[in-house]
């Protein structure tokens, strides 16, 4: 009796673990989303200099759906960023969202701001 227990307890452990990583990596639930003028964006931060982690780039997916929500929503990706790392959400924009409409990057689906974490 105890070998079946332990048999069952053996392969049910590994699912448990594969299936609790990966509810894990769905992404925030609907109600914990932030929406910039009611759209939501997916977007992602990350340094751009390794030696310097205070230079980042935000990257805000589909920005054609509404272009000042997708601003808004790669100030608040900077924003985040700073935070989490530095402490700040102080910002020196290298390319951001407060720039005419002719220095923004879009590559592709993708609109790609850059700036400095402002430490005091």
């Amino acid at each position: 009796m105890a070998d079946i227990a332990s048999t069952t307890l053996r392969r049910l452990v590994p699912l448990l673990l594969v299936t609790a990583v990966a509810v894990a990596g769905c992404g925030p639930k609907n109600e914990e989303r932030v929406l910039f003028n009611g759209i939501y964006y997916k977007t992602k931060s990350d340094t751009t200099n390794k030696e310097d982690r205070k230079q980042f780039q935000s990257v805000v997916r589909r920005p054609e759906q509404d272009i000042r929500g997708a601003l808004e929503a790669g100030r608040h990706e900077g924003q985040r960023y700073c935070l989490k790392n530095f402490g700040t959400s102080k910002i020196e924009w290298t390319r951001g969202p407060d720039d005419p409409g002719a220095a923004l990057y879009v590559d592709g689906s993708r609109l790609v701001l850059t700036g400095t974490c402002v430490l005091w």
